[in-house]
């Protein structure tokens, strides 16, 4: 049976690519290997038939193509699988190859393939049609025109199409144009040009090419409705944008930056696209800049929310250098706020007067754009901004393809819209003045919180006073403000400082009557405690012998002073005799003082204006500043009044308050400074006397009770030592001298030990108070043994040598002592012991310093006869140093002893 060919069982050989891709696969390797067929016997058929077809498949050629019928003639079935096997076998072996060289994008790769072989398919058929194309068009005559036309008739078609073209051109690109020039902020360009197009679109719908000439588009049998519906379509998309323009150019008038001739520009294409009025189109410019003001001050809004409003409390001298950095920010922030809202109100009013208000020198700046644009002949155009300086041909002119152009028509390259220029006449310039002076005054209202918030970051007044001085001078450097508005805007800024000096200052007050309070308490607190006594506030003469530190490092850069600055500031300080805790005290009231005073120095040494300005802020302020003195006063009246019994504590809490007394009424410089008024000056300082006054009453007559018991109970004790031997010495009993001694020390408890005047004032009503005291106790106790009535008239005569040193301001006590020694010895005995006694009062008189008047020898007093064994007196005695006393040795000279000044 004859054997029928078939493509089925091909079609399986290939692995997905069809059977015409196997014909290109490459030669096959041998279907056996070399082993087996080495086990075949030579002779066998079998051997001799795959011999044969392994030489067939190896000479086939990659491009050679298997005829399935041959391929079945030539071989038998189980041939015909073997050669199936092996083309399977090489597919798989193509396919991993395949596989190894694209990785994992096999799939991907697949897809390319069929993709590249759509986009042949559709190069062919493009090919096609351009072909296609290509033999229908040559197939056309060539149009020959109608012809009934002549040569002249040719030319005049000719130009009308032309004409047609350009309206087509410019009314298809004038959305494209429309859109650059609101890009680049061309207002009044845009405006024009959409009129332009307007005047456009009418003339294609006149169907006439132009005005003056009869033919038109009919006549050229070119109808627009029917053959260009596309003029209504672009028309209708042309005319949107009016509303666009008018929109964003009332937005443009927020800016800030804008200038006189933009401005302008604007407010005309508003004038030109909606036929305003131009009282309407100034009030829209003026509503527009009214929410460019509330936009920039609701901008830094939120920044001064959380401002601190409290002073610093601390003197600007003892700030540290990031403080002074962080300060300096504020303040050229606050500069910079300020800026922009005077920019923008400076801005506003003069480019409203420029572009609507005649000047001395010329008209205003939209008159004359009016009368250039309705000027039927080309003037010069040189005094005119170039923002306004515009013509439907310069226009036309400035747009891609503006050579199509140029085949208009002159009535559209010569188009002016029309503008009423007696709508802008000189009588209307008392309207616009009077809008713009409410808009200002509106405007100063508006922003009078802001400043007031943005001042409240400012916590002294030389930072304020530094913003308020380059705020006048921004004033007085700008052009566009009138001289009244300039005043205007000066006395708002001024009296947002005035109410935020007054502020400043009362916040300055009221911290330091809080600081000194709390100061105060704390520092009695210190006295009160039993390790009080050691501190040197207990001791001030201590602190006056004390040497004050001294830096020994060596002194570099800029601070080489502060060293030695604040080693002058010790020596002042312990000279005024301030100790420590006094001095601290005094610091919370003095620091904030000096602020105040330095505020004032500040102001006063500016303009006169200014000085009239600080004059004003003292006067506001002087009740707080009376209020503060008062408050100080009751300060240390509530302190001395919670020390109710006097005990060692106490004593030196009482002692402490009276110096801090003291020195807040001697103090000059605090009255001067603080600006209180005379009368409260003289009352502060009144009740600070009486403070003082009543403490050292009660200071003296708790010492004066102790000694005088002391000395009472030492005398009774019979501890006197005034007996040696059998007969009675001439020098001061041992109970006086420790009773004198004990008043000498309490006197230095008062401080103001460097005023001599005031210091043997207060000892003479001490000593005075003292031989009082005693003088009561020896007129009560009538009972005392004849001994110690010799001893206490030899007691009561040293007191009376010392009383008799300050001259007649005792006599009284003097004679009280006398008749009281009288009682006790009789005349003669009382003088003959007041002479044994005056010598050896007079050689211990340094001892007896302090209960002495200054300037005062007890050597003056007349000595008795044998005073001369007693030798020459100190107070006689020419003082040397040292130095001078002891002879320097041979070495000591290397030293220049004589050359160290003294």
């Amino acid at each position: 049976m004859a054997r029928r060919p078939s493509t089925v069982s091909l079609s399986s050989v290939g692995s997905g690519s069809g059977l015409s891709k196997l014909t290109q696969l490459p030669p096959l390797p041998p279907l056996i290997s070399r082993s087996s067929s080495k086990s075949l016997p030579n002779g066998s058929p079998t051997a001799s038939r795959q011999v044969s077809i392994n030489a067939q498949l190896e000479l086939a050629k990659p491009g050679e193509v298997w005829d399935p019928d041959e391929l079945f003639a030539k071989h038998t079935v189980a041939e015909v699988k073997v050669i199936q096997q092996r083309l399977h076998a090489d597919a798989d072996a193509k396919q991993e190859e395949l596989r190894l060289m694209v990785g994992e994008r096999y799939r991907d790769l697949l897809q390319a393939s069929t993709s590249i072989i759509s986009l042949a398919r559709s190069s062919n058929n493009v090919v096609h049609a351009l072909q296609e194309m290509r033999s229908v068009t040559s197939s056309i005559e060539t149009n020959q025109g109608p012809e009934h036309l002549g040569l002249g008739q040719g030319d005049a078609h000719l130009h009308s199409l032309q004409s047609l073209a350009a309206h087509l051109k410019l009314l298809l690109d004038s959305s494209e144009h429309l859109w650059r020039l609101m890009e680049k902020k061309l207002y009044l360009h845009a405006a024009w040009l959409f009129l332009l197009s307007r005047v456009v679109h009418r003339s294609l719908l006149r169907h006439g090419a132009d005005e003056d000439e009869d033919s038109g588009w009919q006549d050229l049998e070119i109808d627009i409705h029917e053959q260009f519906p596309l003029v209504q379509r672009q028309w209708e998309a042309i005319s949107q944008f009016r509303s666009q323009i008018v929109h964003k150019a009332t937005l443009s008038l927020r800016e800030s930056a804008l200038s006189s001739p933009e401005i302008c520009a604007v407010l005309l294409a508003l004038h030109l696209l909606e036929s305003r009025p131009f009282t309407e189109a100034l009030n829209t410019f003026l509503s527009q800049r009214t929410r460019c003001l509330a936009t920039a001050l609701a901008r830094h809004k939120d920044r001064f929310a959380n401002g601190n409003d409290s002073a610093l409390d601390i003197s600007s001298a003892h700030a540290t250098s990031q403080d002074r950095r962080s300060r300096k920010t504020i303040v050229r922030d606050v500069r910079q706020k300020l800026k922009t809202v005077l920019n923008i109100i400076s801005r506003t009013v003069g480019a409203a007067r420029t572009v609507f208000i005649s000047s001395s020198k010329e008209p205003p700046l939209m008159r004359r754009v009016l009368a250039h644009i309705q000027s039927p002949t080309p003037t010069t155009t040189e005094d005119l901004p170039p923002e306004v300086r515009l013509t439907s041909q310069t226009l036309l002119s400035s747009l891609p393809s503006s050579n199509h152009f140029l085949l208009l028509p002159p009535a559209i390259k010569s188009y002016k819209p029309y503008v009423d220029v007696e709508s802008l006449s000189s009588q209307k310039e008392p309207r616009f003045s009077a809008s713009l002076t409410e808009w200002f005054d509106n405007a100063l209202e508006h922003v009078h919180s802001s400043i007031t918030t943005w001042l409240s970051e400012l916590t002294t007044v030389r930072e304020l006073w530094d913003v308020r001085g380059w705020c006048r001078e921004w004033l007085d450097a700008d052009r566009d403000l009138k001289t009244s508005e300039k005043v205007s805007i000066n006395g708002l800024v001024d009296l947002i400082c005035r109410q935020r000096a007054v502020e400043l200052w009362k916040t300055v007050l009221s911290s330091t009557e809080a600081a000194f309070r709390s100061r105060l308490k704390s520092a009695l607190s210190e006295l009160g405690e039993p390790a009080g006594q050691d501190s040197l506030d207990a001791q001030p003469t201590r602190y006056l012998l004390q040497l004050p530190p001294l830096s020994i490092s060596p002194p570099s850069g800029p601070n080489a002073s502060v060293p030695f600055q604040k080693y002058s500031n010790s020596l002042q300080q312990q000279i005024a005799g301030r100790t420590p805790l006094l001095q601290e005290v005094l610091d919370t009231v003095e620091n904030r003082v000096q602020m105040l005073r330095d505020d004032l120095d500040t102001m006063h040494g500016q303009e006169e204006d200014t000085r009239a300005l600080a004059s004003q802020l003292v006067t506001d302020y002087r009740l707080d500043a009376d209020a503060l003195c008062k408050t100080l006063c009751d300060t240390l009246q509530s302190s001395l009044d919670d020390i109710e019994t006097i005990t060692d504590s106490s004593l030196r809490q009482i002692l402490f308050v009276s110096r801090l007394a003291d020195d807040l009424s001697s103090s000059a410089y605090l009255m001067t400074t603080i600006g209180c008024s005379p009368s409260t000056a003289d009352d502060f300082r009144g009740r600070l006397k009486s403070i003082h006054d009543d403490i050292v009453q009660r200071w003296e007559s708790h010492v004066v009770q102790m000694v005088t018991d002391d000395y009472s109970a030492s005398i009774t004790g019979g501890v006197d030592g005034s007996v040696s031997g059998g007969g009675r010495s001439c020098r001061p009993s041992t109970a006086i001298v420790h009773a004198i001694l004990c008043l000498a020390s309490h006197v230095q408890e008062l401080g103001s030990l460097l005023d001599p005047t005031r210091v043997a004032h207060r000892a003479g009503q001490l000593l005075n108070s003292f031989t009082s005291q005693m003088l009561e106790r020896l007129h009560g106790d009538s009972q005392l043994p004849a001994s110690v009535k010799a001893d206490v008239a030899q007691d009561l005569a040293v007191l009376d040598i010392l009383l008799s040193a300050w001259g007649a301001q005792f006599t009284s006590t003097q004679s009280r002592l006398r008749q009281v020694a009288t009682d006790l010895l009789n005349k003669a005995d009382f003088d003959s012991v007041r002479a044994e006694v005056t010598s050896a009062v007079v050689k211990m008189q340094l001892l007896f310093g302090l209960l002495l008047p200054p300037s005062t020898s007890l050597a003056d007093i007349r000595k008795p006869s044998g005073a001369s064994k007693a030798g020459t007196h100190l107070a006689e005695v020419e003082y040397q140093t040292a130095v001078e006393l002891v002879k320097p040795s041979a070495r000591f000279g290397l030293l220049l002893v004589g050359s160290v000044p003294r």
